[in-house]
């Protein structure tokens, strides 16, 4: 199913806009959440196969990151592959995987079960239901969470992110 949805209303994050299309992505069906202020240099096609060949219940796309910066969210890894836990804009610096904002659910129903609860127990961070926090709610579940790095993220967000893309981009 293909289409766009127009929201009348301003949400409190994207996990809770996300919701706004329950009906269409509560099932046994792989879900793919993108923010839409990035540009990603990457092997899609891998990430693809990686995805469909996985037994892992949900892939965070990330990139490393050389100095830290507060506008990203944060992967901790463990000495297995798994991801321990997600930090939305930490003040500090507790890890070097960034999160690109590209999310992978093996099941679509794992997304909105998690995603409810932290609604209903108003868990938001600065004011926020973010999607990435959903990621720490499956974790202490028990779901495997793991990562996929890209090659390159270029953030798009603000204005001097677009102006740093193209000028290292001029063709």
């Amino acid at each position: 199913q293909k289409s766009m949805v127009v929201l009348d209303e301003i949400t409190r994050g994207t996990a809770e806009t996300c919701l706004k299309v329950k009906n269409r992505i509560d099932s046994d069906r792989p879900l793919v959440i993108a923010n839409c202020d990035q540009i990603l240099e990457w092997d899609h096609l891998s990430f693809y196969y990686f995805a469909q060949n996985t037994t892992l219940d949900a892939i965070i796309v990330t990139f490393d990151i050389k100095q830290h910066d507060p506008k990203y969210s944060y992967c901790i890894v463990g000495a297995n592959g798994l991801v321990q836990r997600v930090v939305e804009k930490p003040s500090a610096g507790i890890s070097m995987t960034a999160c690109t904002g590209v999310w992978f659910f093996r099941r679509g129903s794992d997304f909105v079960k998690h995603a409810e609860e932290m609604i209903a127990a108003n868990d938001t961070t600065f004011g926020e239901f973010y999607v990435s926090s959903v990621f720490n709610r499956m974790i202490v579940a028990g779901l495997k969470v793991g990562t996929f790095a890209v090659d390159r993220f270029w953030s798009l967000g603000v204005p001097s992110d677009l102006e740093i893309y193209l000028n290292r981009n001029k063709q």
